[in-house]
C-alpha cells in the first residue's frame, strides 16, 4: 500500500505517464487513471476503474474485478428467472428462452429475515464472520447447491442477529446481467 501511494504521488509531482502491468486488480483499481483488461490476449474492456468496476461489459470483467456472487437463471417474455426469484426484464421480451447469468458483489446484496419484495432469494445461513469491519454471511440459497456471500455493515448484523441455520431472504440492490456476453446493469435503489 506505501508503494502504491507512492507511485501516485509520483505521477502527480512529475505529470508523467506510464505503463503499469499488474495481476493485481486492488492495485490497478488504486493507482490507475485508465485500465485495459486483457483475457488470453485479447482487450476486454478498457476505461477508468469506476467504469470498469461499476459497468463491466463481460463476464469475465465482471469476475475480474473483485468478489462476485453469480446466480444461473433464464430470460424470457420480459422476465430474469433465477432459483427463487424473478425480476422485470424489458430487454428480452420475447417468448423464447435465453440462459443468463446474474452477478452481484457482496456488498450489494442485502438480507431480510421475511420476503420483502418479489426479488428475494430464500436461503439458509451456512456461516456467519463478524470480524472485522463488515460481517461476511455465507449464504445456502433455496436451490441447496447455489452459495453466496453477503457482506453486511456491523450496525446491520447487529440488527438481524443472524445463527447458523437461519432461514432468510437475499436481496440484491444491484444486479448485472449478462444474456450470452450481452450486458445489462438492473439496479434497484
Amino acid at each position: 500500500q506505501e508503494l502504491r501511494r507512492w507511485l501516485r504521488r509520483l505521477h502527480e509531482e512529475m505529470q508523467i505517464t506510464s505503463v503499469f502491468v499488474t495481476h493485481d486488480q486492488e492495485e490497478a483499481l488504486e493507482v490507475a487513471d485508465r485500465i485495459v483488461i486483457m483475457n488470453d490476449g485479447k482487450i476486454e474492456q478498457e476505461g477508468t476503474p469506476e467504469e470498469l468496476f461499476e459497468h463491466p461489459k463481460t463476464p469475465f470483467v465482471m469476475s475480474f474485478l473483485g468478489e462476485v456472487n453469480t446466480f444461473h437463471g433464464r430470460v424470457q417474455n420480459g422476465r430474469a428467472i433465477f432459483p427463487g426469484m424473478e425480476a422485470a426484464f424489458p430487454e428480452h421480451p420475447n417468448a423464447d428462452v435465453k440462459a443468463a447469468r446474474a452477478y452481484a458483489r457482496p456488498h450489494e446484496l442485502d438480507i431480510h429475515r421475511s420476503r420483502t419484495e418479489e426479488r428475494c432469494l430464500p436461503a439458509t445461513v451456512r456461516h456467519v464472520n463478524p470480524a472485522g469491519a463488515v460481517a461476511k454471511i455465507e449464504l445456502l440459497l433455496v436451490d441447496q447447491e447455489t452459495i453466496v456471500q453477503a457482506n453486511l455493515s456491523r450496525e446491520r448484523y447487529l440488527e438481524l442477529q443472524l445463527q447458523h441455520g437461519d432461514a432468510v431472504f437475499v436481496v440484491p440492490r444491484q444486479l448485472r446481467i449478462f444474456v450470452g456476453e450481452e450486458y445489462w446493469q438492473n439496479a434497484v435503489a
